[in-house]
């Protein structure tokens, strides 16, 4: 299952990398996307630099983010387990749920303020 969400969302990336606009060839250069944290925060320990954020890739990442067409069959993407209000996980139960009706073996991690970790 692995593979299948990895294989399509590279062809979703790559599809809507390749689309044209307005008739020009030419992918349009990226806009980058400004990270801005308040002065009394600490410094990320991601390196930005080694995958530079940009505006298109963080509405492709929200688009694949909360798509069920990722999952096996076609029912709960990612956002249904991460749920933005709490945190990026899941708290109204013990364990995840998954597709087919059925629950996982444990508990969603966190995805929360996840560039201040290794």
């Amino acid at each position: 299952m692995k593979q299948y969400v990895v294989y399509t969302c590279f062809v979703l990336a790559l599809f809507w990398a390749c689309r044209k606009s307005g008739g020009d060839n030419r992918p349009a250069a990226p806009t980058p996307y400004q990270v801005e944290l308040p002065a009394n925060f600490p410094a990320p320990v991601y390196d930005f630099a080694q995958n530079p954020t940009t505006v298109e890739g963080v509405a492709l990442g929200r688009r694949l983010f909360y798509d069920p067409r990722l999952s096996r069959d076609s029912s709960i993407s990612c956002g249904f387990c991460h749920q933005q209000f709490a945190a990026f996980a899941h708290f109204d139960h013990s364990l995840s749920h998954g597709i087919d009706n059925r629950n996982g073996i444990r508990s969603v991690p966190s995805l929360f303020n996840l560039i201040w970790q290794k």
